[in-house]
């Protein structure tokens, strides 16, 4: 085939991950544009300052094209001067007008670097005051990769950025206005929280609902530092990764026991320290209290021996460490225990019937 060097082939692929040969990969260039949670977050800040300190993401933009401007001024100074010196004749001492042009560029260059220096101690204070509407943008990007997520549970699930971003836009439109920023962005978080749960709700068959919910609940935790995906994976797999044949309790499954040793083992975030360390321990010195809540018709509702006090004085995740109790010792009761945990994050309302 004739073939010309120019020629340059380009295909785009909607797959997460596409598969290249390793022959293939090293013949070509792949750029992935998929968007990322840090990359989503900055875009929606930008686009929430944007609508509500319009000026203050207008001083961003020009303060930007003035550092740009004022970078490549100061790159071509430096141009000319090399060139002056390369094309010199004789000796520099005697080249009046390249000493002239030495003291115009050195006074220009102070002027430029004075001014750089300037836009940088701005940029620092232009961005203080669009940190405070951060927690919107970054609950907006945790909300978006829920969505993404649900693909994988089935894929008539997909939803567009574009869509997104129009629930995005109506949050900050029709949320209440307050005098305070944290006032105002703690209405616009609750209203976009509301509003893509109600959105997404309403395309989700009945039995995937609550596993969005639980998705948000656990991501918006993750998001916040209370969680992390290590407690999010014990909550799923529980003691199923775990060998121990050594069930000192006749009545107690041995999928119990499993699930009773994983939770023994586990660190929850950073603050909490195998909060269940001493749970073998404690079930075999209340053998009886521990078998009668096990055996309770609803053990989600009932105190968690030797437990409760400790669970319930955790602000945190107090909820999460008691959702992960009842799903090992009582995965039946999983469901509502997830139930009550999804209300204590997200409120009463996303876990009403809802009636579109």
């Amino acid at each position: 085939m004739d073939w010309d060097e120019r020629f340059r082939l380009y295909m785009t692929s909607r797959l997460a991950n596409p598969h290249f040969s390793p022959e293939l990969a090293a013949k070509a260039t792949i750029i992935d544009f998929t968007v990322t949670q840090g990359g989503l977050e900055q875009q929606l800040l930008g686009r929430l300052i944007s609508k509500e300190q319009k000026s203050l993401e207008d001083q961003l933009t020009q303060l930007q094209e003035e550092v740009t401007s004022n970078t490549k001024t100061l790159q071509s100074y430096e141009e000319q001067l090399l060139e002056r010196l390369a094309n010199a004749q004789g000796s520099l001492l005697d080249d009046t007008e390249l000493i002239d042009v030495l003291a115009t560029i050195k006074t220009k260059s102070k002027e430029v670097n004075e001014k750089l220096v300037e836009a940088k101690e701005k940029k620092i204070e232009i961005n203080d005051k669009r940190e405070l509407f951060r927690p919107v943008a970054a609950r907006g990007a945790v909300l978006y990769f829920c969505i993404v997520e649900m693909t994988l549970i089935n894929w008539m699930y997909n939803t567009s950025l574009q869509q997104f971003l129009g629930l995005f836009d109506y949050a900050i439109d029709f949320s209440p206005k307050a005098q305070l920023v944290k006032d105002r962005v703690h209405n616009i978080t609750s209203w976009l929280t509301r509003r893509v749960y109600r959105y997404i709700n309403r395309g989700l068959f009945e039995k995937d609902k609550i596993t969005f919910k639980l998705m948000m609940a656990t991501k918006i935790l993750i998001k916040d530092g209370k969680l992390t995906n290590g407690d999010v994976g014990l909550l799923l797999k529980a003691g199923s990764g775990i060998d121990d044949r050594n069930k000192p309790f006749n009545w107690m499954q041995q999928k119990q026991w499993l699930n009773l040793k994983a939770l023994s083992k586990h660190k929850f975030n950073t603050e909490h320290t195998m909060f269940f360390k001493e749970l073998p321990e404690r079930v075999n010195r209340n053998e009886q209290l521990w078998k009668k809540w096990i055996d309770e018709n609803e053990p989600e509702n009932t105190p968690v021996p030797d437990y409760e006090e400790k669970i319930a004085a955790d602000q945190n995740i107090g909820h999460f460490i008691h959702l992960c109790l009842v799903r090992a010792m009582r995965e039946d009761r999983t469901l509502l225990a997830a139930s009550q945990f999804i209300k204590e994050v997200l409120g009463d309302e996303f876990v009403s019937p809802v009636t579109d």
